[in-house]
């Protein structure tokens, strides 16, 4: 199951990594989004967050190795989804200045969860070879 959660976080966040490189002004419309609609639309946010950390806590909770990474996103997740719930008005601003970062975001997510990817294939017992891939 651990395995699992790995591959789950690893390809989310490697999409959504290349989503935000490739589709910036569509993020940063969304945000603005949210920061016009204001507080229930940080709480919306904050379910997903919240529904997402703890899914990843309660199945993966690993402290050793590359799986430590998907145990903190899991982690980090759940405590940001608890913040947007409990003051939706004091992590508005934090949404509205995530815009600043968007390109840095992007691609620390695709290089995160490249490790988390890497961590899931060594753990996972694939026998694949790529050579082979060559050969056709």
């Amino acid at each position: 199951m651990e395995h699992s959660i790995e591959l789950i976080v690893g390809l989310s966040f490697f999409i959504i990594g290349l989503s935000i490189i490739f589709n910036q002004k569509e993020w940063i419309d969304f945000i603005d989004y949210v920061g016009q609609k204001g507080n229930w639309a940080v709480m919306v946010v904050g379910i997903t967050d919240l529904l997402f950390g703890e899914f990843i806590v309660t199945f993966h909770w690993v402290w050793n190795g590359i799986g430590t990474i998907t145990t903190i996103i899991g982690s980090v997740l759940f405590i940001r989804g608890v913040m947007r719930l409990l003051f939706p008005k004091c992590m508005l601003g934090k949404i509205y200045n995530a815009k600043v970062l968007m390109i840095l975001c992007g691609s620390a997510s695709v290089m995160i969860s490249s490790v988390v990817l890497y961590g899931w294939y060594l753990n996972s017992g694939c026998n694949f070879d790529f050579s082979k891939l060559y050969a056709l």
